[in-house]
This record gives structure tokens, C-alpha cells and sequence, in this order.
């Protein structure tokens, strides 16, 4: 630290501008490694001031500029630093603990890797956020309702307990793998915000708009959506726990959220059409009768031949009065359609939640009044075997139709041809 550059903090606003009229224009006042408890240092101008390693407990900072100060692995414990102008500053690795950011204008300071676990944390309440990087923080039940967040990086923070209660971010705004257990976003707005991979167990999202935010692999379990704007919101089938969520959650406009060819055509709830018919015996029981009939075909022509090739006069009678039974042309298809519909029907009937295969989204929404929240996730579940059942149901329907349109065209073919007009 240096002692001369110290006195003229303590001397106040004008000593530090004839400072810096006389100081080149890279230089700094030097306050590192400093040691002042409870000091003052209210309404003056530190702006780039150096503060690095030093240990500043319950300082106060009250209506200072501080713009690009740097306070890396400064303690700051219980310090204050309302209504102050920190554009750019560097708190790096500060020990922020009980300490206050009241309406402080933070924009683009970094906070990154800074520790706070204290019961009574961080606070930024009203502050203006914008642009400012708290990547890997660790801020337990820090405030920073009615904050901007505004292209904020929340990036891996661990910020458990959290109150973002009428915050306003943009699709800047990250929370991308950030801790936010049991935090509050009640009435915050945060359109096209990131919550990829966010860990939001029993987080509260009470009327927050969330329009084209990205939650996927972000954890809801136990959380509760309460009305709020959910419109757009991208990568919510691979989000986890939704259908885990509070009984009362109903986000709205959840119906509108972004999803892809997947989930929209080939869901269980869709699939439901298939699934509901009786598919299941009928398939199995078309795949043993075709199966047996072949069979049945085969082994009596395989003793026709045997006993037509005989020279006996039971062999000669053979050959001229019995013949083999060909196959029908369409039977390759049928038993093609019947295993396949047989396989559809079992992957329905073992992996299809039974909420969907019990309720369609209308009785579980319109009539029993529940939430579309603990429907969908359930119906966007294994998308893998979704897609092999869908495709076999398709297929196996494609080739059953032509069969029987194959057979109606040739019934009707015959009929027309030999019908009698008197």
C-alpha cells in the first residue's frame, strides 16, 4: 500500500482530482494490501483505484464512483456500496459477506468466482446489473429483487435460496448450470433468458415472464410455475422433473412453447391414437393366425410333393388330382403389417405413461381442470422408443391398408366383371 496515496483518499475529493491533473494517465492511486476497518470512504471519486488484497470490513463506499476500481480478493464483509457507480469494477475473488449493493449502478463489473456464504448475504436490490459477470459466485441468499440483469452471466453460480423478485433481464441474461434452489423469481421478467442445466429445485416462479427462455436439462422438481408467461420457452421436453412440479404450478401459454417435429407428431399423446384401439390382441392374434396358416400351407404341400414323386399308383393319383396350394400375393405384406402393429402394440402398452394412456390432454385439462405441466413432460418421455413405435405403427397401417384396399380393388374388380344387368 501506498501511505501518500492513502492520505489523499482520506483527504478527500479535491486532493484526488489534483492528484490526478499531475499523474500520468495510466497510473492508479495504490490502496492494495491496505487494512481499514469500518473506514470511510463515502461519496468520493475512487475511480480506478486499486484496492486489490486489502482488507476493507463494514467499509462504507456510500454515493462513491468506482468506475474500473479493482477489489480482487478484497475482504469486503458487511461493506457498502449503495447508490454507488461501479461501471467495470473488478470484485474477483472478493469476500463479499453482509455485503450491500443498494441501487449501485453495476454495470459490467465482474464479480466472478466471489465467495459470500454468510446467513445474511449479498445484497443488490435495485441495482443495475447490466452486462456484469458473476460466473462460479457463491452467493447464498443474496437479494437482487428489482434488479437489471440485462445481458448478466450468472454462469455456474451458486445461488441457492436466491430473491430475483421483480428482476428484468433479456436473452442475454445466463443462468446457465447456476444453483437457484429454492430462489424466488416472483414477478420477475426475463424474456429469453438461460437456464440451461440451472438446478431450480422448489424455485418459485410466481407471474414471471419467461417467453422464450431456455430451460433445457434444467431441473424443476418441486418448483412452482404459478401463472406467468411461458410462451415460446425452448428445450422444455429435455428439461427434468416438470411433471414434478408444485400441484398448483399452471404456467400459462405453456402450450405455445417451442418444440420440435419430435415431440409435436410422434408424443405418447399423440401415439394415444394408435394405442387406444384394440391393436394389441388383434395384432398378436393376426400374427398367429397368419403364421399358422402358412404353416398349415407348407406342410401340406410339402406332402403333396413328396407323394406325387412317389411311382406308386397312390403317387400317379396324386400328381393328377392334387395340387399345391399357392400363397395368397398379399400374405408376405400381411404378416409383415401384423408383426409389426403386434411390436407397435407392446412398446405402447409397456413404456406409454399411464396418465396418457388413461386421460386424453382435453379430460386432464378442460374437464379436470389440471395442469397442461403434468401432462406433456410425461407424453415427451423416452423419445427413442417413441419413434420406433410411431414408425412401426405407421408402417404396420400402411401395409394393412394396402392389403385391404388391394382385396376391395379385386372383390370389386370381380363383381363388376360378372355381374348380370337383366
Amino acid at each position: 500500500m501506498n501511505q501518500l496515496h492513502l492520505a489523499i483518499v482520506q483527504a478527500g475529493n479535491e486532493e484526488i482530482k489534483k492528484w490526478r491533473l499531475e499523474a500520468g494517465e495510466d497510473d492508479r492511486l495504490d490502496l492494495t494490501h491496505c487494512q481499514l476497518n469500518k473506514a470511510n470512504f463515502s461519496n468520493l471519486d475512487l475511480s480506478h483505484v486499486d484496492f486489490t488484497d486489502s482488507i476493507l470490513p463494514e467499509a462504507d463506499f456510500t454515493g462513491s464512483t468506482l468506475v474500473g476500481a479493482i477489489f480482487s480478493r478484497a475482504d469486503l464483509r458487511g461493506a457498502i456500496f449503495d447508490r454507488c457507480h461501479l461501471f467495470a469494477a473488478i470484485f474477483t475473488k472478493a469476500d463479499l459477506q453482509r455485503s450491500k449493493f443498494r441501487s449501485a449502478d453495476n454495470d459490467r463489473a465482474h464479480y466472478s468466482g466471489s465467495p459470500s456464504i454468510g446467513g445474511l448475504d449479498v445484497n443488490f436490490r435495485d441495482a443495475n446489473l447490466t452486462g456484469s459477470d458473476f460466473e462460479g459466485c457463491v452467493f447464498v441468499k443474496a437479494s437482487m429483487e428489482g434488479s437489471v440483469i440485462n445481458g448478466a452471466s450468472f454462469l455456474g453460480a451458486h445461488l441457492p435460496k436466491s430473491l430475483w423478485c421483480g428482476a428484468q433481464g433479456n436473452h442475454m441474461t445466463s443462468f446457465a448450470s447456476a444453483n437457484l434452489v429454492a430462489a424466488s423469481f416472483s414477478f420477475a421478467v426475463i424474456p429469453g433468458a438461460n437456464f440451461v442445466d440451472a438446478k431450480l429445485q422448489q424455485t418459485i416462479f410466481e407471474n414471471v415472464v419467461m417467453t422464450g427462455a431456455d430451460v433445457s436439462k434444467a431441473n424443476f422438481f418441486e418448483a412452482k410455475l404459478t401463472d406467468g408467461i411461458w410462451s415460446r420457452v425452448k428445450g422444455a421436453p429435455q428439461s427434468l422433473h416438470l411433471d414434478k412440479t408444485h400441484p398448483e404450478s399452471n404456467a400459462q401459454y405453456f402450450d405455445h412453447c417451442d418444440i420440435n417435429w419430435r415431440e409435436r407428431w410422434c408424443s405418447w399423446e399423440r401415439l394415444r391414437t394408435f394405442g387406444r384401439l384394440p391393436l394389441f390382441s388383434a395384432s398378436w392374434t393376426g400374427f398367429a393366425f397368419v403364421a399358422s396358416y402358412v404353416y398349415i400351407i407348407a406342410w401340406h404341400n410339402e406332402q403333396v410333393k413328396k407323394l406325387a414323386d412317389s411311382p406308386s399308383p397312390r403317387g400317379v393319383w396324386v400328381s393328377h388330382y392334387v395340387h399345391e396350394l399357392p400363397l395368397p400375393s398379399q400374405t408376405l405384406l400381411l404378416f409383415t403389417s401384423t408383426i409389426l402393429l403386434a411390436v407397435a402394440s407392446t412398446i405402447y402398452s409397456i413404456w406409454c405413461p399411464a396418465r396418457i394412456r388413461e386421460f386424453s390432454q382435453e379430460k386432464w385439462c378442460d374437464e379436470l381442470k389440471r395442469s397442461l405441466l403434468h401432462y406433456w413432460p410425461l407424453a415427451w418421455k423416452t423419445p427413442t422408443l417413441r419413434v420406433i413405435c410411431g414408425t412401426l405403427y405407421v408402417t404396420g397401417a400402411a401395409c394393412a391398408i394396402w392389403v385391404i384396399a388391394a382385396k376391395i380393388w379385386t372383390t370389386g374388380t370381380y363383381i363388376i366383371k360378372n355381374i348380370s344387368i337383366f
